[in-house]
């Protein structure tokens, strides 16, 4: 699936009471709303599609970055990739799955400080 496509996809499934929802939690104004679940669910069919991750974290948008965290490919990602996209963290709702994904995948605990410094970093941007 391309960028776009998927990008038209996660419109479709998004609400604007889940928008209102994420904007109470840090998103901007870049959101379509979808929910964790649905993004959840589009993550297994798509599987691990590093390439399409990269392009969808470019997108800005937080329901494309959110998906762009459960399908990038852990052994693809570059340090400076990872550095960027940590550094573009926005909202709370972004940095959990960003956090789970490089720490639970790694068998890190995920009580580990640096998860609370990607959150804090999340809540006060």
């Amino acid at each position: 699936m391309t960028s776009a496509k998927t990008k038209d996809e996660l419109k479709k499934l998004g609400t604007a009471p889940n928008v209102k929802f994420y904007a109470g939690h840090g998103a901007d104004e870049n959101t379509f709303g979808v929910s964790c679940a649905d993004i959840g669910k589009l993550a297994k069919n798509l599987r691990t599609n590093h390439d399409l991750a990269v392009e969808l974290w470019a997108s800005g948008n937080l329901d494309a970055r959110t998906l762009a965290t459960m399908i990038a490919g852990l052994l693809k990602m570059t340090a400076s990739v990872a550095d960027k996209w940590t550094k573009d963290l926005n909202c709370c709702n972004l940095a959990l799955p960003w956090a789970s994904k490089w720490g639970a995948d790694r068998g890190m605990p995920m009580d580990l400080p640096i998860w609370d410094l990607l959150l804090y970093k999340a809540r006060s941007s």
